[in-house]
């Protein structure tokens, strides 16, 4: 009974960043506090389905879409900024490219920083991952944001300059993800599929302020500079402004949620111990352990163990991101109206920006669906074969009206023809491109911690992450490929 109450206690503790009161003791000794980072400890044999029966808040749940929509918030900054970077770097040979370097540098450094994460996570308490770099985001959307009011700097510093808070918001979004997904897989599994709707959603939030920012600059005649960079002033200061919400909700609500889910947990695992003839402690400390107990094993052998329980699961979750972003943002960008020369000029300058919208909404769509229980889907096998059949998309894209251009805007030459004649075809192709990618992996995010045991839950959710950041990191290197493939050309410059 005393153990629960300490491990309780140490939970809030923990999540809530206070230190432990001193005045609680036991016969004359000080309690060994356990911390949110070491709810593995917890023995919950006997209490089945413990997770389930947490309840759920639904102000936790709205924060917990906040908490996604900040964790890509970085990246879909970066590559939905098109009239921006176009601006900034014209005539450089990093014009018609960006996005390609964009995404190389991003998602290599945000895999990096997450295999690092991963092996010393147990050093780092949670709530000193999440703060830290939320902290990290807003020093580089406020710093973006007075860049934007340097418009003469030199365009190839200023790229070295993006290039290094690319890298910095990498390192910070690796750490942000490992820090909520794990946090997120100790909880009812609804409160991942917020983090994934969240994410979705934070798509949908840039690209539309990149469509006023298309507009307004149209509106503005040849004089297009100072309300362009009005405009794009306030782009980026939205995304500090979304930051801080997210670190004000994380500090005063998410933390008191998953304290108290946490905290039922235990009751629940009391009570389902207390009903057993053999009462098995709740916590086995060092001083504890008999011959029957498990030998403690390292973090590298727990990240083994956990990997052969969801390796397929991991390997298609890999494909799905793979896939995703070889042809998104830098194929898709490249892609122009089959009726340019009959279209009006302000829906072929639109064009790229309604693409990235159908994206952002579809994959944003594709993430709330299983969210509903009539559109979950739990068979694994047509999961992982629906995820590897994706790769068929990298032809149907590679056979639209891709356009790239040299550094002085002439189109070159492409090695396959255009077979995709329609506008709607393509916005088909595409509505399903996304839709799948949102609703797939999704899916493989809410099921893995279900496929393995509750002390190993946190580890499955932070597998997962690094296993989607890394396919994204391999999908960014295998877009220069593409281009390479279908102009012929160097892809590494305009």
């Amino acid at each position: 009974m005393n153990d629960n109450k300490e491990l309780i206690n140490n939970i809030q503790n923990d999540v809530t960043g206070k230190e432990p009161a001193p005045d609680i003791i036991e016969e004359n000794k000080k309690t060994t506090y356990q911390s949110i980072n070491d709810i593995d400890d917890v023995n919950v044999e006997g209490a089945e389905n413990v997770i389930e029966r947490i309840e759920i808040s639904k102000i936790g749940y709205v924060m917990f879409v906040i908490f996604g929509l900040t964790m890509l918030c970085a990246w879909n900054l970066w590559i939905t900024a098109v009239p921006f970077f176009k601006n900034r770097l014209g005539g450089t040979i990093f014009q018609d490219n960006f996005q390609n370097y964009i995404s190389i540098m991003f998602m290599f450094t945000n895999t990096l920083c997450s295999f690092i994460t991963l092996r010393i996570q147990e050093k780092i308490s949670i709530n000193r991952r999440i703060l830290g770099s939320l902290l990290l985001l807003i020093f580089c959307f406020l710093t973006t944001t007075i860049l934007t009011l340097l418009p003469d700097m030199n365009p190839y510093l200023f790229f070295m300059i993006i290039m290094t808070l690319i890298v910095i918001s990498a390192i910070s979004t690796a750490i942000l993800q490992n820090g909520g997904f794990g946090l997120a897989a100790q909880l009812p599994n609804i409160y991942t599929q917020g983090i994934m709707n969240g994410q979705g959603f934070a798509g949908a939030v840039v690209v539309f302020i990149q469509i006023i920012i298309v507009i307004n600059t149209q509106d503005t005649g040849n004089d297009t500079e100072p309300g362009f960079l009005k405009n794009m002033y306030l782009y980026f200061f939205a995304v500090v402004i979304i930051t801080l919400t997210c670190l004000i909700g994380y500090l005063t609500v998410i933390r008191k949620i998953a304290a108290k889910a946490l905290n039922d947990s235990v009751n629940n695992t009391e009570s389902a111990s207390n009903s057993n003839s053999e009462e098995t402690p709740l916590i086995q400390h060092e001083d504890q352990i008999t011959d029957n107990s498990v030998v403690a094993v390292s973090n590298e052998q727990k990240i083994i163990r956990v990997f052969n329980k969801i390796k397929m699961q991991a390997l298609s979750l890999f494909c799905t991101f793979v896939v995703t972003l070889s042809l998104f943002p830098s194929v898709v960008s490249a892609i122009e109206s089959v009726h340019k020369d009959k279209n009006s000029n302000q829906y072929n300058n639109l064009f790229v920006s309604i693409a990235f919208l159908i994206f952002t909404l579809c994959d944003w769509l594709g993430k709330v669906l299983p969210g509903h229980p009539k559109f979950v889907l739990t068979n694994t096998k047509v999961i992982n074969t629906a995820s590897f059949s994706r790769i068929l998309f990298i032809l149907l894209f590679m056979i639209c009206n891709v356009q790239f251009k040299g550094t002085y805007g002439e189109p070159l030459e492409r090695s396959l023809p255009i077979l995709v004649q329609s506008d709607f075809i393509y916005f088909v192709i595409l509505f399903v491109f996304s839709l799948s990618n949102g609703y797939i992996s999704s899916l493989l995010l809410m099921i893995t911690p279900d496929l393995v045991d509750d002390d190993e839950r946190e580890i499955s959710g932070t597998i997962m992450v690094f296993v989607l950041t890394f396919g994204l990191a391999v999908g960014s290197l295998f877009s220069f490929a593409i281009r390479a493939m279908l102009c012929k050309c160097n892809p590494f410059i305009s």
